[in-house]
């Protein structure tokens, strides 16, 4: 299968679709003006038999003066003159038609002086009258034909050529319009293509350019966005796991020393070394959780998990597990709303945003659910205003904060359900919104 560039496609299309306008324009405009030439040859013939007659009347002899019309003249029904040949002595009207059209003549009943009405005898067509000479009381009789074939067919034939001379110089100019049009945008694509394609080899720090205002700039606009995007995605990979690196440094540090002191018989308290190594091991395995559940968030399936789920029955319970774990007070108000999301990471979300309230709150927690709408405030320390920015980011934790990616985790999930978080510095303490998109 022969394959084309793209500009050269375009002129095709182009190509095709004019000759294919020029085809279809001839057909319509011969069928359209076919008619009106008709008519116009007929217009033409009376003009031409009135002045046939006039001048034979006068002068005793008549003249063809127009290229698709004869005339015939009679006397006394007798063939007198015509004017049947072109000067090249080629006929206007083959003789069997004319003998057959005086035929007619002779034998209709037409009174004299009367014109008769317009015939058409095998694309011929005619009119005639006769007239009395009152001094000699000949009878003459006056038949004016034309070819009204030919006449149309010439009439047409010069609207081919026109038509033809138009469309080649819209073809022609077209192309040349077309061409300098196509190159423009292949110029810009073939850019646009050299930019994604040194992007890879340059880590994504060359920004792609874009000229103009049209769709072609729009894609390259999204591509530096997708550019700027993976940029970041691979910022926030390094910092991950630099900050994985220093988050597990340390507690492997402390186990491994306290595990080397109890086994070189060198720890004075051994059970509290255990505690400690237990401690540590704790921490380890929480932060493994953590990133385990955020590096597979975004490739899980919970199309089948997905139930209306009524957030007040879930809240409540989530409060009687914290409510005495701590001296902080719990106040609730929440009503019957719902989301569509999977239980389990519901509860996971609302859980995570509890212990990040709960590490900073002084006396209470309020928790409200107004129209899909949940609110959960602590009246700790406002967060720094640098950090409410990228509070929702890997790694970036408060004063308090353990791993960084609780938070993280929060937003990710709640995105794969429509729904978003926003923190807020309010009066006497933060406040974290959950809503969706469209609320």
């Amino acid at each position: 299968m022969i394959k084309f560039r793209l500009g050269a496609q375009i002129n095709l299309i182009f190509a095709i679709v004019t000759i294919l306008s020029c085809v279809i324009f001839l057909l319509i405009t011969r069928a359209s003006f076919s008619s009106a030439f008709v008519q116009q040859s007929y217009d033409q013939l009376v003009q031409f038999h009135k002045q046939t007659v006039r001048t034979y009347q006068e002068f005793g002899v008549a003249y063809n003066f127009m290229d698709h019309n004869a005339f015939v003249i009679l006397i006394n029904h007798e063939y007198h003159e015509s004017s049947l040949l072109r000067d090249d002595e080629e006929p206007i009207v083959c003789q069997e038609r004319v003998a057959y059209i005086i035929q007619l003549v002779t034998q209709s009943d037409e009174e004299c002086g009367v014109r008769s009405s317009f015939r058409q005898y095998s694309g011929i067509g005619f009119v005639f009258s006769c007239h009395v000479d009152h001094h000699t009381g000949e009878v003459l009789t006056v038949i004016s034909m034309t070819n009204t074939e030919t006449f149309v067919s010439a009439m047409s034939r010069r609207i081919r050529e026109y038509t033809m001379i138009a469309f080649t110089t819209i073809f022609l100019l077209g192309n040349i319009v077309i061409f300098i049009f196509s190159k423009s945008i292949v110029d810009k694509l073939q850019a646009l293509n050299k930019n994604v394609t040194e992007m890879t080899h340059q880590n994504y720090k060359l920004p792609i350019e874009s000229y103009g205002d049209d769709e072609i700039s729009d894609l390259a606009h999204s591509i530096d966005k997708l550019r700027l995007d993976i940029l970041t995605n691979e910022t926030t990979k390094q910092d991950m796991i630099q900050n994985i690196g220093h988050d597990l440094k340390t507690p492997i540090m402390v186990i491994k020393s306290y595990a080397e002191a109890i086994t070189d018989k060198m720890s004075e308290n051994p059970e509290t070394d255990a505690k400690i190594i237990f401690k540590q091991a704790n921490y380890l395995q929480r932060c493994v959780e953590q990133l385990l559940e955020y590096s597979k968030l975004n490739y899980l399936d919970l199309s089948d998990e997905v139930t209306e789920i009524k957030l007040k029955d879930s809240i409540e319970q989530l409060v009687q597990n914290y409510k005495y774990k701590s001296n902080v007070e719990f106040i609730t108000d929440l009503d019957d709303s719902t989301y569509r999301i999977a239980e389990p990471r519901l509860i996971n979300v609302v859980s995570n945003l509890i212990e990040n309230a709960l590490r900073y709150a002084q006396s209470k927690i309020v928790i409200t659910l107004k129209k899909q709408k949940i609110t959960i405030f602590n009246d700790g320390e406002p967060v720094p205003e640098e950090l409410l920015p990228v509070i929702f980011q890997p790694y970036e934790k408060g004063r308090n904060g353990q791993f960084g990616l609780g938070l993280s985790i929060v937003k990710a999930t709640l995105a794969l359900f429509d729904l978003k978080i926003a923190c807020h510095n309010v009066k006497d303490g933060v406040e974290f919104v959950i809503s969706p998109y469209n609320n």
